[in-house]
């Protein structure tokens, strides 16, 4: 993920949960300054609920980042590959489809594809 996202920080917010924050590729290019363009407004979150992590913006300034999005979500927006690579693996590992956050990878039978 490190060639897609950049000024990237790890760090825990006030809960003790793990959070990644860095400059949104989505809309991290819209600030006015080049100071403002290297702000740490997206981040990746960790949610103990679902045991993945979900991606924010703050800034919301596109329509890729307006909305949270699970990190499957997330990275078919970034690199559509990575993402069925990643899917893919979770399924091996049978952590996709219902009562999961990542829906199952394409070309799997019987298997349901629908975006969460």
């Amino acid at each position: 993920m490190d060639y897609y996202l950049e000024n990237i920080q790890e760090s825990t917010d006030h809960k003790c949960n793990q959070k990644i924050a860095f400059t949104c590729p989505f809309c991290g290019s819209t600030g006015r300054t080049d100071a403002k363009k290297k702000h740490r407004k997206a981040a990746l979150l960790w949610n103990q609920t679902q045991n993945s992590w979900v991606f924010y913006c703050a800034k919301k300034n596109s329509n890729d980042c307006f909305n949270s999005k699970t990190l499957s979500n997330f990275m078919d927006a970034l690199n559509p590959v990575l993402a069925e690579a990643y899917r893919r693996e979770r399924y091996l590992m049978g952590y996709t489809g219902k009562g999961y956050n990542c829906r199952a990878p394409e070309g799997i039978v019987g298997v349901s594809t629908e975006k969460l």
